[in-house]
């Protein structure tokens, strides 16, 4: 249990760091007019707070 355990743990951080460099560069919807730009970043910073989330109710089991 402890393995599956830790590879969820690792999965999440993984896409923590990915949607991270995402929502951290400026340019990455350069192609999209404003309100488009606003909308995917909108949905990115809110995509990285779910995993947040999920990343903390890992660490919460792990530390029962």
């Amino acid at each position: 249990m402890q393995e599956i355990k830790e590879a969820a743990s690792m999965k999440v951080w993984t896409k923590i760091v990915a949607l991270m460099e995402i929502t951290t560069d400026p340019n990455i919807y350069w192609k999209m007019d404003l309100d488009r730009q606003q909308e995917l970043r909108e949905r990115d910073l809110f995509e990285q707070e779910v995993w947040s989330y999920i990343l903390e109710l890992i660490e919460k089991d792990n530390k029962l």
